[in-house]
């Protein structure tokens, strides 16, 4: 899933609600450069004028499917690419 931080406040809720999920591995990956999306500061190293895409590392598509739902939810319908 591709997504656009507009703001600084959906960055630190974005990494809020991928602390929630400590079993799985979530990454965010820009170009050449991938951060664990629970690290506020790998994400702020990015450029968040860009897009980013957001990853999962599951075998259950059922969670992936809410998981990205969610954070549909969470970031926006509008920002998602």
């Amino acid at each position: 899933m591709r997504i656009i931080f507009e703001t600084i406040d959906n960055v630190k809720e974005f990494v809020s609600f991928c602390s929630k999920y400590k079993e799985y591995s979530i990454i965010v990956k820009q170009e050449n450069r991938t951060v664990d999306a629970r690290s506020i500061l790998g994400i702020y190293s990015m450029n968040l004028l860009k897009s980013v895409e957001v990853i999962i590392c599951t075998n259950d598509k059922c969670f992936e499917k809410e998981f990205y739902n969610k954070i549909g939810e969470l970031i926006y319908e509008s920002n998602i690419i």
